[in-house]
């Protein structure tokens, strides 16, 4: 398994802010990369999505999660982006690979956003950003890493998050 390097810690205290912090996340994607999602329900993996979407060049009101459907896909941006939700799976690893979801996971023309993809982790590309949500009384903290990414791709994450106003805890 490929070792998990720490990018960014960072605050978010609306729901405006996950979702601009998602589009500024998006923004270092490329053709390839899977985003592994994590957090409690409410948490704003959805949100964040919203905001990948944005970057991609996708309306984010044409995201909603895909709960009930396990992946939407949206196509036509400046990549695909194919997002999907594991959390109703009853055999989650089971399921994915049964389904054909396992192709969605290993993401080589566009980008893949998974929410609740710790159910089925042996299923996921060993090179990923996993991002993590926490609700905190006054908004969330999003803390991010990376799996067998290049060294460059996590600098070129941490500095358009630090381009971009966040502040790393």
């Amino acid at each position: 398994m490929a070792t998990a390097a720490a990018i960014a810690k960072v605050r978010t205290y609306s729901p405006a802010e996950t979702q601009r912090l998602g589009q500024v996340f998006g923004q270092a994607l490329a053709a390839g990369d899977l985003v592994n999602l994590q957090g409690d329900l409410g948490a704003g993996k959805t949100l964040f999505v919203k905001g990948i979407a944005r970057s991609l060049g996708y309306d984010p009101e044409d995201v909603q999660s895909p709960t009930f459907t396990l992946v939407h896909e949206h196509r036509g941006g400046r990549l695909d982006l194919f997002h999907l939700d594991l959390y109703r799976l009853d055999d989650p690893l089971g399921d994915v690979e049964a389904s054909g979801l396992d192709e969605y996971l290993d993401p080589r023309d566009g980008v893949t956003a998974v929410e609740w993809g710790e159910r089925a982790r042996e299923a996921l590309a060993a090179r990923r950003f996993d991002v993590a949500f926490e609700v905190l009384p006054d908004g969330r903290r999003v803390t991010f890493w990376a799996r067998g990414m290049e060294p460059r791709r996590l600098e070129a994450v941490r500095n358009a998050i630090r381009s971009a106003g966040f502040q790393a805890e």
